[in-house]
């Protein structure tokens, strides 16, 4: 299954097997976000804090079944090489990220395989299932909590189906959710995209702070 508290077993399963024990700071993106808050409601005394950068958030997130056809139709045709030559042919045009051109290329490429389009349908088909069991989770306590709010979301969707419309919600929501622990913290990152982030150097130094900050550091 690829429901968030299975993707947290596998996670906890590997942790055991490599001898990391907990306390664990948790950090995740989007929907590993919302993985890491299903790890915290399945393995709640073994979670010292968190750091989630862009959260989904049930009422904001759009009608997945569009965007997971089209991540099947993409798998599909990803495994033969015209597809490659008939994106050209319609110049379909790349998704930006505001990357270094290297970097920028190397983050197209990793988008653009088989495994990452299936792997990514899975997910948003019981994304629905996901929402339900964090529901367990309604307190951190004293635990260490920051959320990074992107300024803005990436112009291609590559950053989940949010609906239109939804930067403001998104903010409140990740206030709002930051009060789930009495050392919560909220910043909205300016200048930054949900991917942009997480690969952006300058703007990835940002989430270095804030894991430092909840390490005591």
């Amino acid at each position: 299954a690829s429901d968030a508290t299975s993707q947290a077993e596998r996670i906890h399963a590997s942790m055991a097997q490599y001898d990391v024990v907990g306390p664990y700071l948790l950090v995740g993106s989007g929907l590993g976000a919302v993985e890491a808050r299903a790890f915290a409601a399945r393995y709640p005394d073994e979670v010292g804090g968190m750091v989630l950068l862009d959260p989904w958030h049930q009422p904001l997130m759009a009608d997945a079944a569009p965007r997971i056809d089209a991540l099947e139709s993409q798998a599909t045709e990803r495994r033969f090489s015209w597809h490659r030559l008939r994106a050209w042919w319609r110049k379909d045009p790349d998704p930006e990220f505001g990357l270094p051109s290297q970097d920028e290329t190397a983050m197209l490429a990793s988008l653009r395989t088989v495994k990452l389009a299936n792997a990514k349908a899975r997910e948003l088909k019981v994304l629905p299932r996901s929402f339900e069991e964090i529901q367990a989770l309604q307190s951190l306590g004293q635990k260490p909590l920051v959320v990074l709010t992107s300024a803005s979301l990436d112009k291609d969707g590559s950053d989940g189906p949010w609906a239109q419309g939804s930067q403001a919600g998104r903010i409140q929501m990740d206030e709002l959710f930051s009060k789930m622990s009495t050392q919560g913290k909220h910043q909205v990152v300016a200048g930054a995209t949900p991917v942009s982030l997480i690969c952006r150097q300058d703007l990835a130094d940002q989430v270095v702070l804030a894991i430092r900050s909840c390490l005591g550091r």
